[in-house]
């Protein structure tokens, strides 16, 4: 009798870890779904408009479309994600970070992750300079940026 017990409490438990998973993933993938739309409603458009975009025009042209990109999200009910290595909340898709820890914005992707992949920077050494927000104002002030 015990052992029926027993396996009762790991299926119960199982379940209830299967049904927290279920509902994570699933917001997780309502984010990819609703991003994927609102590119492909815009993808014609910004397709033409990149082509004659340079320097601080295309910047700003991002910045504007990325801006309507959160815009979109937040009417649709969307959570944002919170980058490791800025701190700022950002929505649309996520980009692995390494050598820094976690999961990054594209901004930060740009910034910071490939010029250090670019360097050789290990995640000890960025460890060693006090973890991501502080290695990244490392690299901010090496670049003369900020």
């Amino acid at each position: 009798m015990k052992t029926n017990n027993a396996v009762e409490k790991i299926t119960a438990q199982d379940s209830r870890n299967n049904q927290s998973n279920v509902s994570k993933y699933s917001a997780d993938d309502y984010r990819d779904r609703m991003v994927m739309e609102w590119y492909e409603k815009r993808s014609n458009y910004d397709r033409e408009s990149l082509r004659d975009l340079k320097g601080t025009q295309l910047e700003a042209f991002l910045a504007k479309r990325d801006a309507q990109l959160e815009a979109f999200l937040k009417s649709k009910g969307v959570k944002g994600r919170k980058c490791s290595i800025t701190k700022k909340v950002f929505y649309g898709w996520d980009n692995n970070a390494y050598p820094f820890k976690g999961r990054c914005s594209n901004e930060a992707n740009s910034i910071y992750v490939i010029p250090a992949r670019m360097l050789g920077v290990s995640p000890e050494l960025i460890q060693r300079y006090g973890g991501n927000y502080k290695f990244a104002c490392l690299l901010d002030e090496y670049y003369g940026r900020k």
